[in-house]
């Protein structure tokens, strides 16, 4: 599915989320962020990882994602793999 994420200065872009992905996201029962990790992009729990005032903020319906504006510049499509309970070490 294809999605429009706004900034708080009136940025947007359009980033593509898996279907199972945007599924998983929606049933859980908190919000999830994408973020940089050493492993490379990555989505957390916002409980691990807090949104920034700067991130761009996706509406999954019930659910927000947020996704850093430092992987904003670089990703177009976010898919399952991307998921971590926690970072990689």
């Amino acid at each position: 599915m294809r999605f429009k994420a706004m900034r708080y200065d009136g940025k947007c872009l359009e980033i593509e989320i898996d279907d199972e992905l945007v599924r998983y996201l929606q049933k859980e029962p908190f919000e999830y962020r994408v973020c940089t990790d050493c492993c490379g992009p990555v989505i957390l729990p916002i409980e691990l990882k807090p949104p920034k005032e700067s991130d761009y903020i996706v509406d999954l319906g019930s659910k927000k994602l947020y996704i850093s504006s430092i992987q904003a510049l670089w990703i177009r499509r976010l898919t399952m793999d991307m998921l971590r309970e926690s970072c990689c070490i």
